[in-house]
This record gives structure tokens, C-alpha cells and sequence, in this order.
């Protein structure tokens, strides 16, 4: 894709805020598959937890802990209160970052540490369950290959928010029930947006759901045509499996 040249600028900017890997070709579009050295998650969640798959994926994944199914299989998030969470925990992205990481075939080997970019709309409780998890089972929780593993979320964190999210914290004024937002902080979150995909798109491994459209753009983003032939940079699915995938796939 093709952006104005402030908008290129100003999330070149704004990727100097993250303690990230510089891309091998700066040279190169906004996206584009160049560069790695750490990996990254997403973990959407926002206005995602009241459509059906999301409730019915929510249910399957508290019943393989034990959890007894819905008696009322409607797609009300309201049922899922028997459960813990009324959404798919990290925990179930990161045993799937770690089982895929088995052969320990990860760049960057002379480092002690792995950097694991988080982009979510659901800033603070994701570092809750990271915070609870850690305190549970220890810092070696977070350990793959023998690499501590560094958690890194958008500097920008009141910006995060999902894009068409109505209560938004940005929100300047209402008139008559009629929500009026803010330009400048509409901008700001559409621009936390691109600088995420821009690092779900260069990162070596991504883990993220097969119902997000985000997810689905990143199979676009991050796959390259050499040879006539398509390459797609690893990406790890957490839960969900029915989407469709681009033609080659």
C-alpha cells in the first residue's frame, strides 16, 4: 500500500520510540517483509469478544481446562460468566509460541534474551495475566531456548484502543447522544495501528487468531514472491482455524 508521505514520516517517528530491531532495508515500503531478529503476538480482543466464534472459541478453550460447556449456546457474551475470562487467555498464544519454537531455530543466537512485541487493544489486562502468570510460575515461565524472553508493547498505550471503538478515552464532547471525537487523537490511534502491523509484519515469528482481519492481512504482509513462488514468513496460529487464507494458501 501507498501512503502519504506525513503519514510515512511520522510512523518512522514513531518506530524510533521502540526498542525494536531496525529494518535491513530502510529503503523499502511502509510494509514489507524485511528485517526480524524478534517475534510478536496479537491479541485481539475489543468489540471481537461478542461475535459467536469468538464466544464459541472462549467455551472450547474453558473446556479443554475441565470447564463444563454453556447450557445456553446463544451468542451472548453473558454466557460465557461461568468461566474465568470471557475471552481466549495470552496463555494459550504463548504455549503455542513455545511449542512451535521447539527446534529452537531462532535468530539472533548470541543473545540472551528474545524480544516479544505485543500488540493488543487490551493493554492492561494483558500485562495483568503476564503479571499473574509470572508471579504463579516464576520468571522462568517466560523463558524459550534458553532465552529470557522481554515482553514490548506500543509506547503509546492510550492509542491502542480498537479503531472504531465508540467509548474510546479520546472522546471530546457529546451533543444530543451524538459522540464527537477528537482528529487529532482519531489520527493518533489509526496511527498506532500501522506501527503495529508494520512490526507483526516484519517480525521473524508471529502468533495471532484466524478470526481477526489483522490476522489476515498479515498473511498478505508478510508473504514475498521469488521464483514465481510464494514465501510466507512464519505465522502461528493460537486458536481458531476456518478462515480463509490468500490463494495460495
Amino acid at each position: 500500500p501507498t501512503f502519504q508521505p506525513w503519514v510515512v514520516k511520522d510512523v518512522a517517528s514513531y518506530m524510533q520510540k521502540i526498542d525494536l530491531p531496525p529494518s535491513s532495508s530502510a529503503k523499502r515500503s511502509l510494509f514489507h517483509t524485511a528485517g526480524g531478529g524478534y517475534d510478536d503476538m496479537h491479541v485481539r480482543r475489543g468489540d471481537s469478544l461478542t461475535r459467536g466464534q469468538s464466544i464459541r472459541s472462549t467455551e472450547e478453550y474453558w473446556m479443554q481446562q475441565g470447564y463444563p460447556a454453556r447450557s445456553n449456546k446463544t451468542d451472548d457474551v453473558a454466557t460465557l460468566s461461568i468461566y474465568p475470562t470471557n475471552y481466549v487467555p495470552l496463555v494459550k498464544y504463548w504455549e503455542k509460541y513455545v511449542r512451535y519454537n521447539n527446534n529452537c531455530n531462532l535468530g539472533n543466537a548470541s543473545s540472551s534474551v528474545r524480544k516479544l512485541y505485543v500488540a493488543t487493544d487490551d493493554i492492561n489486562t494483558v500485562k495483568s495475566e503476564i503479571e499473574n502468570l509470572t508471579s504463579t510460575n516464576g520468571h522462568h515461565f517466560w523463558t524459550v531456548c534458553n532465552k529470557t524472553v522481554v515482553f514490548m508493547f506500543n509506547p503509546q498505550e492510550e492509542h491502542t484502543t480498537h479503531l472504531h471503538q465508540h467509548l474510546a478515552p479520546n472522546i471530546s464532547s457529546r451533543n444530543g447522544g451524538n459522540t464527537i471525537t477528537n482528529g487529532h487523537d482519531q489520527y493518533s490511534r489509526a496511527l498506532a495501528a500501522l506501527v503495529d502491523l508494520q512490526i507483526l509484519a516484519r517480525s521473524d515469528v508471529f502468533v495471532g487468531d484466524d478470526r481477526s482481519y489483522v490476522s489476515r492481512l498479515l498473511w498478505m504482509l508478510r508473504t514475498s514472491f521469488q521464483d514465481g513462488r510464494a514465501h510466507t514468513r512464519d505465522i502461528v496460529m493460537a486458536w481458531g482455524g476456518n478462515a480463509k487464507k490468500p490463494p495460495w494458501k
